[in-house]
């Protein structure tokens, strides 16, 4: 990401307007979807992105978009997060987009993935939570990274916005983005602990990991769900090496 980051380079053969058009829109919906989103967070200091960059290096990847806040890592890893602001000139919040976004006609889609990369600018405490995992009897479990990617869109459809995962099941119907096994997971936690989602968000800001796991660890059912969300993501990484076999 370092490599790309301050390298605002657009090698496709479209005109100036039409980058200038897609970056403003971007922008405009990511600012707006940051602060609708900061009080499902708990975020009483939001930062939305203040500049979008085209990522060529993420061209011939799946990535569509990333969000990147240099405060919030300076905070937690202060030589990473000093290296980033040299090379940004600012501590500003910054969001990247892929260039082929460019080709893309349909502005629902633009909105949704703009909303989402937004969105994380409304979440405080992301990379302390980041940090979270659980060892369950299926395997490993993101777990912190889980809820992150997965609040983002459950947040988003509770104020009746379409995820970018939703989107991907419609043009795939025989394959489920991961994005919508993370959200799958936090209406389920949502259901076993109403408002589990501003209460871990507190408590990344106020104890850290330690706190989140504690509290995650009253959930009723946790142990299960779990590992039922294990089982279903070790399960899709055997059918990826399967394929690449």
């Amino acid at each position: 990401m370092l490599q790309g980051l301050t390298k605002e380079l657009f090698d496709e053969p479209v005109s100036l307007p039409a980058q200038r058009e897609i970056r403003d829109f971007y922008l405009k919906e990511a600012v707006a979807s940051t602060y609708e989103a900061a009080p499902m967070f708990a975020n009483s200091d939001p930062r939305p992105p203040t500049r979008i960059f085209f990522d060529k290096d993420l061209k011939n990847t799946s990535t569509l978009a990333w969000y990147l806040d240099p405060r919030e890592v300076t905070a937690t890893y202060p030589r990473e997060g000093r290296e980033i602001e040299r090379q940004l000139g600012s501590d500003e919040p910054v969001m990247a987009i892929n260039p082929k976004l460019v080709y893309m006609n349909d502005w629902k889609k633009h909105r949704s993935i703009a909303a989402h990369e937004g969105r994380h600018g409304s979440q405080p405490a992301k990379l302390l939570l980041k940090s979270v995992y659980a060892m369950t009897d299926s395997g490993f479990l993101p777990l912190g990274e889980m809820f992150i990617e997965g609040s983002v869109e459950w947040s988003m459809e509770q104020r009746n916005r379409k995820a970018p995962s939703t989107y991907m099941a419609e043009e795939h119907p025989r394959h489920t983005p991961m994005y919508t096994t993370f959200k799958n997971l936090i209406y389920d936690l949502e259901a076993r602990q109403n408002g589990i989602v501003r209460q871990v968000y507190r408590a990344a800001q106020r104890g850290g990991p330690n706190a989140v796991v504690r509290l995650l660890n009253e959930v009723p059912g946790i142990g299960e769900l779990t590992n039922e969300y294990a089982a279903k993501l070790n399960s899709r990484r055997n059918m990826q090496y399967a394929r690449a076999a």
